[in-house]
């Protein structure tokens, strides 16, 4: 009888262990990001002012911090794929973010005069780290026609 609840909780050590390993070999997007604009691709609608990220991540939660002439937004997320509302002050209503490999992906909805307009952002790693590529593709809407760009940081 014993040796049943000794392999039971010896498959749970190595899950518990096999699922912290996961996490740490996540690549780490925490810090600030400053846009190379030389490196990077606009879109039709983009200008091309130097901005800057501070993106925070911890576990599953991830802040986005966006300055850029003198303003700031914030988008707090959940890496987890569940579509949740956001703060209005964020300009985003709805957003959803998640893991794919070792890009994190975030879906953006957000509702302007009555229509919505989607984006996706694929936010990934150069193999040293010190470059973070944000790949955006923006849905076609009443509001705009669809498009890509791809933008390069720094790190600072």
């Amino acid at each position: 009888m014993k040796k049943p609840a000794i392999v039971r909780a010896a498959t749970i050590l190595i899950l518990l262990v096999s699922c912290a390993r996961a996490q740490q070999s996540r690549p780490l997007f925490s810090g600030t990001w400053k846009l190379v604009p030389q490196l990077s691709k606009f879109g039709p609608f983009s200008d091309r002012a130097i901005d800057v990220y501070k993106l925070k991540s911890a576990g599953t939660k991830l802040e986005i911090v966006h300055l850029r002439n003198g303003t700031r937004q914030s988008l707090p997320l959940i890496l987890d794929g569940k579509e949740r509302s956001v703060l209005p002050a964020s300009g985003v209503s709805s957003a959803r973010a998640y893991w794919d490999a070792d890009t994190i992906v975030v879906e953006k909805r957000q509702a302007v005069a009555g229509n919505t307009q989607v984006w996706t952002t694929r936010y990934s790693l150069s193999a040293d780290g010190n470059r973070l590529t944000m790949q955006h593709h923006v849905q076609e809407s009443p509001l705009s026609p669809a498009f890509d760009e791809e933008r390069v940081y720094e790190r600072r």
